[in-house]
């Protein structure tokens, strides 16, 4: 039985594939058929299908169209037949006679099913376009460039063409919407975006997914995700008699973020309306950080984010004309930590919340954005504030912040690049409002008008700065802001071994930070215990040698009252520094200025000028009282010459001393650039075992001048073009008596006339040691036991060259004590060219140019040129001028 039951199975099983086979094949056998006829159709009548076609398009268009090549195609978009239009141009469809280009492609395909060409009736129900550019525009008068498309013109006749549009592919599309009364520019290139949906419908669902590039979207001047790619996946409930656009499904991805879209759009003749709600989806900081731009991101390298980020954004109201949609955005982070790379420091605990809107006029200028409560941790410290912008046209900022941290911590997170270590506590509470001429930049005057407050304070902190030899250490302050100024409450530490204490104010601070042009103005008191300004001023330091630097600040105005316990500079040592200093435009005056040092005491003013490049004008009118002259030249390194030195010399030196000088930025001297003026005068001198000295007693064989001791001398001593002058001075010392004057070479080469006063003594011991002595000596008595003798002193320091003066009466040595005291800007105007347009230096000179007292009177001249033609006469027989006082 059962046999006989699988047998009639097994019969209807092979009858059923049998039939199913022959269905199969007649399908085949049709499908080849048909298309095989297509392609006849196709071969045979292209030509009159693509005139057709083309006809009906033209017919429908209100704009220009220029086709290059046109070409129907059975199997390059089978199963649907293609109408390939070849590098397209199509104009703007407006009236005006010159026109822009509204469409640009390399190709756009129009397809049709292949039944259509049975039938000749021609159903365009696809459209791809491939590497193109479009350009939408809406100008100022409402009118637009795309509008190009004849309403109502098509046609069920037999032969005729419709649009059946189902489906639209955009394949490397570069489109730009530019909406001149809205403000709005869209710029963006679709990849590969797809939009489906029975289009000729009254009512449809539309499909868009694709990939879409946006190179920006400018909004009022904002421009929103800039260099963005997008990802598109949505549906739309179409209704195209009241233009509405209702949102079924909304995900856009941007990059590794996701936003969901919900609400709809209303865009019709006489409405336009928006109301979308965008929310972030399961965002992550790194990806959204990740989206920024690279010239942005670049800075963040260094960086690791983590954290969840929220986002909601509402976009509602009418675009209608040159109404603008309200934008409202929400978005903060909770939880978040951002961690330096290279050095492993976090920021923990990152949270904060923020708001945008552009607010009751949807503009740029009615736009605020607010980050509230932002804070994080750092390691032990924590810094907490508040950030809000409003009118992004002209900003209006306003910053509060408060912060306890290890200023290590934040460095090492930081990396600023100005800074090569430091260490220390930083506490603040400071508040910071003002506003902006313009989005681009600050000015002066937005600072002048902003407004800051608050206090900052600074404790046990140690920095070294990069490219800098100098430590700072145990830095503590304590400040205060007052608008743009920094009051400085205290502000004490050390720079290498020297310390310092300020208080003041710095003024115009925050202009001076943030904008180039700007002056920082100190004006504060400054002390210090003890100052090595060597240790300041070192720039290099060799096995042999070790070199300075100073250098001023064009950007930085100060004032200081100075008071100073100690100061040194390599031998030079210095107490109790008393004085004002300035520094303007690159000329520091230090004015009043008063110091004790090497056992006395020093008035009155010094000027740096370092206004020209790498050049030091120092300049100088000071009165030395009581100083220690064997000190003056030990701590002034004998003035670089090894002939007069500390070692030859004793005595207390009063002076008044008007110096000027030009030195390279590092500290050398240019010789050719000094001048000294100075009235002098020693008391309880001694002169021990000075070479002329010495050469003078071997020549008169008086053995007394090898340690001469004097009581006072008096002079008026000028340097200049590299020569000392010493005018006329009288020496009243142990030995002997002596009026010299002369000069004195950098190169030390002398000449210097001396007229010796011999008591009796000594002029006896003279004429026994030298009988010649005898012959040129006394001639005369006149009762006071006084001769004079004149001896010529020349030659070189180290060898000098003694003679008897022959013409010492033609030049006889005049004593003058007047002392001309000249102001030393008409000295530096002399001498150096400085000033020439200061009013106290013309009157200066004119004054002098008026009255000279040293010059003799009329008579006075005769009897001095009669005296001295009479001794010249003498010299010419062969005797030694002997004069009695």
């Amino acid at each position: 039985m059962d046999n006989l039951n699988t047998i009639p199975q097994k019969k209807k099983t092979s009858i059923f594939w049998k039939y199913i086979k022959r269905i199969l094949l007649s399908i085949l056998i049709f499908f080849v058929l048909l298309i095989g006829t297509a392609f006849v159709i196709v071969f045979f009548y292209q030509d009159s299908i693509k005139k057709l076609i083309i006809d009906q398009i033209n017919k429908q268009l209100t704009t220009e169209i220029q086709v290059k090549k046109v070409e129907l195609s059975l199997f390059e978009k089978f199963p649907s037949v293609s109408l390939s239009l070849i590098d397209v141009t199509a104009k703007d469809a407006i009236k005006f006679p010159t026109k822009d280009n509204l469409l640009k492609a390399e190709n756009i395909y129009l397809q049709f099913d292949i039944w259509d060409l049975y039938y000749k009736n021609y159903r365009i129900n696809k459209i791809e376009v491939k590497n193109a550019f479009i350009k939408l525009i809406v100008y100022q008068n409402g009118a637009d460039n795309y509008h190009f498309w004849k309403p109502d013109t098509t046609t069920n006749a037999k032969n005729s063409l419709s649009f059946d549009l189902q489906k639209i592919i955009f394949d490397n599309v570069y489109i730009r919407y530019v909406d001149f009364p809205a403000n709005q520019d869209y710029s963006g290139i679709a990849k590969n975006m797809v939009l489906k949906g029975k289009f000729g419908d009254d009512k449809y669902t539309l499909h868009t997914y694709g990939n879409l590039f946006v190179n920006y979207i400018n909004v009022s001047g904002v421009n929103y995700f800039p260099g963005k790619s997008f990802e598109v996946n949505m549906a739309l409930d179409v209704d195209q008699k009241t233009g509405t656009y209702l949102f079924t499904k909304g995900d856009l991805f941007v990059g590794n973020l996701k936003f969901d879209v919900t609400g709809e759009i209303i865009h019709n003749d006489k409405k336009k309306n928006v109301d979308l709600s965008v929310k972030g989806a399961d965002i992550k900081l790194q990806s959204l950080l990740s989206e920024i731009p690279y010239k942005y991101r670049k800075y963040l390298e260094d960086y690791k984010e983590k954290g969840e980020l929220y986002f909601t954004a509402k976009i509602i109201g009418s675009y209608l004309g040159k109404d603008e949609p309200e934008f409202k955005i929400n978005f903060g982070i909770s939880n978040g930590q951002i961690i330096h790379k290279k050095t492993d420091i976090w920021l923990e605990d990152v949270n904060f919340t923020g708001e945008f809107t552009n607010g009751n006029q949807r503009t740029i200028s009615s736009s605020i954005l607010k980050i509230n409560n932002f804070s994080f941790k750092i390691k032990s410290g924590i810094i907490k504030g508040n950030f809000t912008v409003k009118n992004f046209k002209q900003p209006e900022i306003t910053v509060v912040l408060d912060a306890k941290a290890d200023i290590k911590d934040l460095q090492d997170f930081l990396k600023l690049d100005t800074i090569n270590s430091i260490d220390g506590k930083i506490e603040m509470n400071v508040s910071f409002s003002g506003k902006m001429d313009n989005s681009e930049e600050f000015t002066i005057n937005n600072f002048l008008n902003s407004k800051t407050s608050g206090k900052l304070k600074i404790s046990e902190t140690d920095f070294v700065l990069k490219n800098d030899h100098k430590k700072f250490t145990g830095i503590n302050g304590l400040f205060q802001f007052s608008n743009n100024d920094l009051i400085v409450e205290k502000l004490s530490g050390n720079v290498l071994s020297s310390d310092f204490t300020l208080k003041g104010y710095f003024k115009n601070l925050l202009p001076y930070l943030f904008l180039k042009a700007e002056k920082l103005l100190i004006d504060a008191d400054f002390s210090s215990v003890n100052i090595d300004l060597g240790e300041l001023l070192q720039n290099t330091t060799t096995s042999k040698d070790t070199t300075y630097k100073l250098t001023f600040s064009d950007k930085i105005d100060c004032k200081l009252s100075v008071n100073i316990g100690k100061l040194k500079f390599e031998k030079f040592a210095a107490s109790r520094i008393v004085g004002n200093i300035k520094l303007k435009n690159k000329q520091l005056l230090a004015s009043p200025l008063s110091f004790n040092g090497m056992d006395g005491k020093t008035e009155g003013m010094v000027l740096i000028d370092g206004t020209q490049k790498n050049k030091l004008l120092i300049s100088c009118d000071v009165n030395i009282t009581d100083v220690n002259i064997k000190k003056v030249f030990y701590e002034f390194e004998n003035f670089g010459q090894n002939n007069l030195k500390d070692e030859n010399l004793k005595g207390t030196l009063k002076a008044g001393v008007q110096f000027a000088g030009v030195w390279s930025s590092d500290f050398k001297v240019d010789m050719d650039k000094i001048y000294v003026k100075t009235d002098i005068k020693i008391d309880n001198g001694e002169l021990i075992n000075y070479a002329p000295m010495k050469g003078l007693s071997k020549f008169l064989k008086v053995n007394d001048l090898n340690d001469v001791k004097f009581a006072t001398l008096h002079n008026n001593i000028e340097i200049k073009n590299k020569i000392i002058n010493m005018p006329a001075m009288e020496i009243r010392s142990s030995a002997i008596d002596i009026i010299a004057s002369g000069t004195h070479t950098f190169d030390n080469k002398i000449d210097y006339r001396i007229q010796l006063k011999l008591s009796d003594l000594l002029a006896k011991k003279a004429k026994k040691a030298k009988p010649e002595n005898e012959e040129f000596g006394v001639v005369a008595d006149d009762g006071l036991g006084k001769t004079n003798l004149f001896v010529r002193v020349y030659g070189t320091v180290n060898n000098p060259e003694y003679k008897y003066d022959a013409k010492g009466v033609k030049q006889k040595i005049v004593l003058n004590f007047v002392k001309e005291k000249q102001n030393l800007k008409t000295i530096l105007n002399e001498e150096f060219g400085f000033f020439k347009k200061d009013s106290s230096v013309i009157n200066n000179k004119a004054k002098q140019q008026k009255v000279n007292p040293s010059i003799p009177s009329r008579g006075t001249k005769e009897k001095l040129k009669n005296k001295e033609k009479e001794n010249l006469k003498k010299q010419e027989n062969g005797g030694f001028i002997i004069e009695w006082d």
